[in-house]
């Protein structure tokens, strides 16, 4: 599908937005739930220095809709809630164990199946595969609580995995048991790994309105580290403190478009910027992605340094993320003289394969 991208006069430049564009948002807004997804990480090249990138953690969970204890019927199931708690506010990758065989809606049918899995020592199939599982050192697993243990659809893909030398946080949904025997028992299945600080939360909770905070003071507790944006040599922000993790980590991604834009790039804008982006100046000219990057390349289009400010980046509940913001943009394009543009960026970005890429 072709993507339109609005220019502004005849600056052929990312960082600007039409003049019917929306207003810039402040620094402090709040992000949407955003959907849990397989990715995996990416170790892209860029012309800052330092950063982390998103691969160093990954969440896997199980989850079930349906009838649950003491929750009844619900069509996302209670461990998938706390994880969208942790993805509102983290820019985490994420696995969800799905059962090639649906587990039924009905509470006692389920638990007749699960009762036979655990006598039998079974290891139900999932769909999928983490992708560059070795990359990542920090495991958040989440499950529910079956009869006290682990459900085994979990032990599937615990057997799949080697976990030598990761962390494992794991967290619980439960019915009145905790975490049951699971902290001793992956210790017992994970001995190369290190079992370390976990959770639990009953499924009747889960919903409350404190529970958002209480399941971020847990991640909050962990060593993860805090994300920390990377230093560009022509790229400045100002009022940026409130941001989330997921919040910088697209703003991180922009500003290395801009950047690349600056050191005339191919590889990082190619990276960055979607291959069916159409650019279109609000003179009428369209031009191709691969022609924008031409021009930029053989000198008509020329960027030297961009300040921005009063930025905010939302999220919808797809995960896509928009980002504002109000810029000063020192340039040379075409026939005009080397000035600073003043833009108001309005763009929106996906994350691919652990980086946020640039799609409108």
């Amino acid at each position: 599908m072709k993507r339109t991208l609005f220019l502004p006069l005849a600056c052929c430049l990312l960082v600007g937005c039409s003049s019917t564009g929306a207003s810039s948002l402040s620094s402090s807004a709040q992000s949407s739930p955003s959907a849990s997804s397989t990715s995996s990480s990416s170790q892209a090249s860029s012309s800052g220095d330092g950063g982390q990138t998103s691969g160093d953690t990954l969440i896997v969970f199980f989850s079930r809709a349906g009838e649950n204890w003491q929750v009844g019927n619900v069509e996302k199931g209670n461990t998938e809630v706390v994880v969208d708690y942790i993805l509102e506010e983290y820019d985490f990758d994420a696995f969800k164990i799905e059962p090639v065989t649906p587990y039924p809606e009905d509470y006692d049918e389920m638990l007749a199946i699960v009762r036979e899995e655990q006598a039998t020592d079974a290891r139900p199939d999932y769909i999928g595969e983490i992708e560059n599982f070795d990359d990542y050192e920090n495991i958040i697993l989440g499950y529910p609580i079956y009869n006290g243990t682990l459900p085994n659809i979990v032990l599937s893909l615990l057997d799949d995995y080697d976990f030598k030398n990761k962390t494992i946080y794991p967290f619980s949904t439960h019915g009145g048991s905790g975490l049951g025997n699971t902290v001793s028992r992956l210790r017992q299945l994970e001995p190369e790994a290190t079992i370390s600080t976990s959770f639990s939360i009953a499924g009747s909770q889960v919903r409350n309105e404190d529970s958002k905070e209480r399941v971020l003071e847990w991640i909050q507790s962990l060593p993860l580290g805090e994300y920390q944006m990377e230093t560009f040599q022509n790229v400045t922000v100002s009022g940026i403190d409130s941001f989330s993790d997921k919040q910088k980590r697209v703003l991180n991604d922009y500003m290395k478009i801009v950047q690349a834009m600056i050191d005339k790039d191919r590889a990082t804008l190619e990276s960055y910027v979607d291959e069916n982006i159409t650019i279109r100046h609000m003179t009428g000219v369209t031009q191709t992605r691969e022609e924008w990057i031409a021009e930029i390349l053989n000198g008509e289009l020329n960027y030297f340094g961009c300040e921005l400010s009063n930025i905010g980046v939302n999220f919808d509940e797809e995960g896509i993320a928009t980002l504002t913001a109000d810029s000063q943009l020192d340039a040379q394009v075409y026939s005009y003289q080397r000035r600073s543009w003043s833009m108001h960026p309005n763009q929106t970005f996906e994350k691919r394969d652990g980086i946020w890429v640039r799609i409108s």
